[in-house]
C-alpha cells in the first residue's frame, strides 16, 4: 500500500509534459533510461529547493543529499549517455545544459499547480531514499514512463559498448 501511495504521490510531481524543443529527434532505450533518471533527479532537486525551507517537518535538503550521494554513480553514467545522445544528433554541451534547464523549469511549473506539492514530494522522497541504489533506475522507469522530450527511434540505433554511435 505504501509503495502504491508513494508512486501515486510522485506521479503528481511527474505529470506529462510537452516535447522539449532542443532534444535530439529520437532516443534509444538507453537514452530513455538516462532521461528518466535525469528527470527524476530534476524533480527531486526542485522539491528540495521549493519545500526545503522549513515549511514542513520533512528534511527535503537532507533527503536530496542522500539521493545524490546514493545515485552518484548512476548520475555520472547517465550524464555520459546523454552526452552520447546529443552528440549523435550533432548537438553539444549547450544543448544538454538547455535540456536540463528545461527539466528543472518544467518541474517548477508543475510544483506551482500541484495540490499539496510539498506533502506529495515528502512522501516520494522518503520512499526513494529507502530504496537500494540498484532499484533507482527501475523506479525512475516506473514513475516516468515517457520522459520529457522523449521520442523512441523508429529504427534501431546501434551503439558501441561505451554508449557512442560507432559510425
Amino acid at each position: 500500500m505504501t509503495r502504491l501511495f508513494t508512486t501515486t504521490a510522485l506521479a503528481v510531481l511527474l505529470a506529462a509534459r510537452p516535447l522539449a524543443a532542443g532534444v535530439p529527434p529520437c532516443q534509444t532505450p538507453k537514452d530513455v533510461a538516462a532521461m528518466q533518471f535525469r528527470q527524476l533527479q530534476a524533480e527531486l532537486m526542485v522539491a528540495a529547493l521549493k519545500c526545503g525551507g522549513g515549511a514542513t517537518a520533512f528534511d527535503f535538503n537532507g533527503a536530496y543529499a542522500i539521493f545524490v550521494r546514493m545515485a552518484r554513480p548512476d548520475l555520472i553514467h547517465n550524464a555520459g549517455q546523454l552526452r552520447a545522445m546529443f552528440a549523435r544528433a550533432g548537438m553539444g554541451a549547450g544543448a544538454i545544459d538547455d535540456y536540463q534547464t528545461e527539466l528543472s523549469n518544467n518541474a517548477e511549473i508543475e510544483s506551482q499547480t500541484a495540490k499539496d506539492y510539498c506533502g506529495g514530494a515528502a512522501l516520494a522522497m522518503a520512499y526513494i531514499v529507502q530504496l537500494p541504489r540498484s532499484e533507482l533506475g527501475a523506479y525512475a522507469a516506473r514513475t516516468i514512463p515517457v520522459p520529457f522530450g522523449a521520442n523512441a527511434c523508429s529504427a534501431p540505433v546501434r551503439e558501441a559498448a561505451d554508449g557512442r554511435n560507432p559510425s
